[in-house]
């Protein structure tokens, strides 16, 4: 099976619908098989492509000038229909636990909607993805009662139509949001629908990061295919992150991603440092058996996405670009198995030292993975005995360099670049 490569095109960023096409054909020629669309049906009136006021109409946002009679949401099913044929699919988020807090189906149910006993709408919570140490009221978005209202089966019915609908679009994946806060019968109710609708696999992420492994583990009969991995925060000195991989495994096989669309750039974090753009971009794909990376990513781009004032103005120069890496990257996971499958991941070099090595198992086989965690000092490495290395960084200018890495016979004292990752095999 082939690595599941997921590229996020934020869409306020990109422009309208016919602005997307170039971003396809772009993440195509990178070697991606998936497009995540963040939200794209219309929002309620605070704009955010998170508070979705109507499922079943696009966002005005992302409809191109001179439609003529032709609705939105009907140029969006042609879109992803159209690049569905060529092998490209498409994923969106899924919220089943809030709308926007003006949508009109509070309106028209106002029981399926939490309230406070003074009978106001009770708006979410939660830490600020940009700044984790404050707390933000969305107060764009209402609650729905999914294990409380009186016509619980109608609101589920609501939602799996919601879902029946996107999947008649084109969307044969789904970034599923504030998992563990929605009864599991209803997203096993969701899944198989999804799967009637499109007679095809439809692919569902869970989005549990920063929750408890108890409230994770509830997940594990819910029909997941895959988990978010919190490796993006993982600074290499610690075993936490090594743990919670080996954990996920229990419920589902695991994406990894450099940065994300909720958190700060990383070369923006790094002070633009391109070693380490290439350092956490390698280590995504050599963690998991799945990887996301947001457009602009390859373009070392460092303003971070938000839901309401991103615009196409935003997007930054391509220079410095490293989509060369990354294309290369992606298709090495097609002929090496340590890029391609979850496996099992271990430290075997102590983590307080300024190098690490992973050891990752995969059907039998081990590969390493040697990390400088240093991102502006050479460090040294003793490999030991004999064995095959491969050195992607060196190798990114090389004449040829295009058709894959070239691997060689190496032993004992190595010396790393700053930031530099080496893979290592038997």
């Amino acid at each position: 099976m082939p690595k599941t490569l997921i590229y996020n095109i934020f869409p306020t960023l990109a422009g309208d619908l016919d602005q997307w096409e170039a971003w396809v054909d772009h993440a195509v020629d990178l070697g991606f098989n998936w497009i995540y669309l963040n939200g794209v049906f219309a929002p309620g009136a605070s704009g955010s492509i998170f508070a979705v006021a109507d499922p079943f109409r696009l966002n005005p946002r992302f409809e191109p000038p001179g439609v003529g009679e032709e609705s939105g949401i009907s140029r969006l099913q042609r879109f992803l229909q159209r690049h569905r044929e060529r092998g490209v699919r498409f994923m969106t988020d899924l919220n089943l636990l809030h709308v926007a807090a003006d949508a009109s189906l509070g309106e028209r149910h106002p029981d399926w909607i939490v309230r406070d006993p003074s009978g106001a709408l009770v708006h979410p919570f939660g830490p600020d993805p940009l700044d984790p140490s404050s707390v933000s009221e969305w107060d764009d978005l209402a609650e729905l009662d999914l294990y409380g209202a009186p016509d619980r089966p109608g609101l589920w019915r609501y939602l799996e139509t919601v879902v029946d609908f996107w999947v008649s679009l084109g969307f044969t994946g789904f970034r599923c949001m504030h998992v563990t806060s929605v009864p599991a019968p209803l997203w096993r109710t969701c899944v198989r629908a999804a799967l009637v609708r499109a007679r095809e696999p439809v692919l569902f992420i869970a989005d549990a990061l920063g929750e408890s492994f108890d409230k994770v583990h509830t997940l594990r009969e819910c029909g997941f295919h895959h988990l978010y991995n919190s490796s993006c925060w993982w600074q290499f000195d610690s075993d936490w992150a090594l743990l919670q991989h080996d954990q996920l495994q229990a419920i589902a096989p695991t994406v990894s991603f450099p940065e994300n669309h909720d958190t700060p750039r990383l070369f923006h974090k790094t002070e633009a440092l391109t070693a380490v753009q290439h350092q956490r971009y390698l280590f995504a794909c050599w963690f998991s058996s799945a990887l996301q990376m947001t457009m602009g990513y390859e373009y070392c781009w460092q303003r971070p996405c938000h839901a309401v004032r991103t615009t196409p103005a935003d997007q930054e120069p391509r220079d410095p670009d490293i989509s060369a890496f990354v294309r290369t990257c992606n298709r090495m996971t097609r002929v090496w198995p340590m890029l391609r499958e979850e496996g099992r991941v271990r430290a075997v070099s102590p983590l307080w030292e300024a190098t690490l090595t992973l050891a990752k198992t995969v059907d039998g086989e081990e590969g390493r993975l040697i990390i400088n965690k240093d991102w502006t000092q050479p460090r040294a490495v003793d490999l030991g005995g004999s064995c095959e290395v491969c050195r992607p960084f060196r190798q990114e200018d090389r004449p040829g360099a295009g058709d894959g890495w070239s691997w060689e016979r190496a032993s004992g004292v190595l010396e790393l670049a700053p930031a530099e990752l080496v893979l290592l095999r038997s």
